[in-house]
């Protein structure tokens, strides 16, 4: 969260990855940190116990999510 931060205040754009269950407390860290519209995208399973392939696939799906949210006005 922080490297995203640091990378956005830079004027580099910059999206954080996280699971449903951090969403809020990266909001609130974000708004601290002087972002609070910082762009978040979530990823709705658990990465533990599953295949790479699964997760690959997963990634692969949060592409058009990574890139509305790079494209996103700030």
């Amino acid at each position: 969260m922080r490297d995203g931060i640091a990378l956005a205040k830079r004027d580099i754009p910059a999206v954080v990855i996280l699971p449903r269950g951090l969403l809020e407390l990266a909001r609130e860290k974000a708004a601290f940190l002087g972002i609070p519209d910082f762009p978040l995208v979530v990823i709705e399973r658990s990465l533990y116990g599953r295949s790479r392939e699964a997760i690959a696939a997963d990634a692969l799906a949060l592409g058009p999510a990574i890139r509305r949210a790079l494209s996103a006005d700030s």
